[in-house]
This record gives structure tokens, sequence and C-alpha cells, in this order.
């Protein structure tokens, strides 16, 4: 199926040396929100709830409903793990408040549900400057509220692709290759945090977050990497266009 279709993209690293093995011809791409231009206002319910305090973005993943980790890391290690996270955002931005973005709306289920998530972990730390959005705003709200952030730490592909998309420096969490393949593809792997395995381990815990330690003092933004995104996605579809102009 893949030799018969006419046009064929890809917008992971991964998925392009598979296709090279196969012999398929595509065209390398990233993630078609980067066409989008997206200007919204943050609604006035909001931005009161959100305030004019400076904020960092941070968008945790459960994981536990993934392969990788389902049945093998425990609901507490999760847990402790990204609490160590905000606490390393403190050392560095005591005056940063956290801001929560669910992007999962699956219901009941917990592992589902990005706000349970986060409430528990609102709950665990006790912090006024944690701030968790409630599960009923879009993505053009949710890249309207990162745009306005210090920088994004994120364990859910689509926080990094809006962080990029509103040039706001990123710390990925990359749990499987799409994120991983994503920041490859634009140059960017320093942003990058191998967390495949990261949970397994006291030592690989403590190296995993060494690591975010690090990279949390340099962020800055890159709006290089946001015109880069943007003008791979606009090449990809200008293609897709006269393909299936040719076609008619």
């Amino acid at each position: 199926m893949l030799h018969y279709f006419s046009f064929l993209s890809i917008r992971d690293k991964k998925t392009e040396l598979l296709a090279k093995e196969l012999g398929v011809t595509y065209t390398p791409t990233v993630d078609s929100a980067f066409l989008d231009d997206t200007i919204v206002a943050i609604p006035y319910e909001l931005k009161y709830v959100i305030g004019e305090k400076p904020y960092m973005v941070f968008v945790p993943n459960y994981l536990l409903w993934h392969y990788a980790y389902k049945e093998r890391i425990s609901h507490e290690t999760v847990l402790s793990f990204y609490s160590q996270v905000m606490d390393e955002v403190w050392r560095v931005n005591p005056e940063l408040n956290i801001v929560m973005l669910p992007q999962l709306f699956c219901g009941r289920e917990y592992a589902l549900n990005d706000v349970d998530l986060f409430r528990d972990l609102g709950e665990r730390k006790q912090d006024d400057r944690i701030i968790v959005v409630a599960d009923c705003y879009g993505s053009d709200v949710q890249q309207a509220i990162i745009r306005r952030a210090r920088y994004v730490i994120g364990a859910r592909y689509h926080s990094i692709v809006f962080a990029i998309n509103q040039g706001v420096p990123c710390i990925a969490l990359s749990y499987e290759h799409k994120i991983a393949g994503l920041l490859e593809s634009l140059g960017k792997s320093e942003w990058c945090v191998d967390f495949v395995n990261a949970l397994d381990n006291e030592e690989s815990r403590a190296k995993a977050l060494k690591n975010i330690a690090e990279k949390i003092p340099l962020m800055t933004s890159d709006i290089e990497l946001q015109r880069k995104a943007k003008a791979v996605a606009e090449v990809c579809i200008d293609k897709f266009v006269k393909t299936m102009s040719s076609n008619e």
C-alpha cells in the first residue's frame, strides 16, 4: 500500500529510516500544527485564574497507559518524579508559577485523564504557585497560554509542538520516538531528555532529573526554530496540494 500512494509524508526520523529500508518514496515533514498561526485571547475567567505573575508550563504524562510503562512503573514513582521536577523548577526559578495544561480528556479512567494527575500533584505539593487549567480549553487557547510562558517542560508530544510553534523554549521528556524524532528533524536534540527508561530505578531517575535540572537555566527563545518548523511544514503541504492537483 505504501508503494501505491502517490503522496506520503513522514514526520519523524525513526519512521523515515523504516521508509528508506522499504524503498518507499516520501516527503519529510513535521507536524501540521506548525501550519497554524493561532492568535486568540485567553478567556477572561482563565486569565483571572492564571493571574499576572510570570509562569512556566508543565505538562506531565501519567505514562502507565503506555505499553513501555504499563505494569512496570508504579503510580507513586510517577508522582514522586514529577514532584521532584517541580522542585527543580522552583530551585532555579522560585518566582515562577507552574501552569499545568491538560491535553487528554478521556473521561473517567485515571490513566487517560490529565486533570486527575495534575490535581494529585497539586495536592501533594500544597503550593499556591501551582495552577491546574480545566480540561475544557482547545489547542488555540493552550497555545495562547504557552505563548506567555517563560518555558515549557512537556511529556506530551503536542506540548512540545505548541511550544516550538509559539517560539517558546522547551524541555521535552521523550517517552517514545515521535518527540525525539521531531527535535532531531529540527536540529534541536539538546532540548530532548530520553525518558524511555528514566523511571526504572533510582539511578535512572536521578540521572533524568539531573539532565532536566541542567537544562532549565539554559532555556532561551529560538524564533529561528519556529520559522524552520513552519517552513518544513509549508514545503510538505505545497507538495501535497500540487500532487492532488495533478491527479484531478
